[in-house]
């Protein structure tokens, strides 16, 4: 699905994923969108994010 990032040349296509289906250890580079029962979670182009062996999102975001 297409998003549109402000920051970045405009829309762009994004993974759509659930967390609950994400294995511990799953790692991915933005562009990408991961829903949560009660939350969303967005990760911009570039940004890295990876899922730990407790089932925290940890997002990396490189420097500028």
């Amino acid at each position: 699905r297409a998003v549109y990032f402000p920051h970045a040349v405009g829309s762009m296509y994004a993974l759509h994923l659930d967390d609950a289906a994400l294995p511990p250890g799953a790692q991915m580079t933005g562009p990408a969108i991961i829903t949560q029962d009660l939350s969303t979670v967005v990760v911009q182009p570039q940004h890295q994010v990876h899922l730990d062996r407790y089932g925290n999102l940890i997002m990396a975001i490189p420097q500028r």
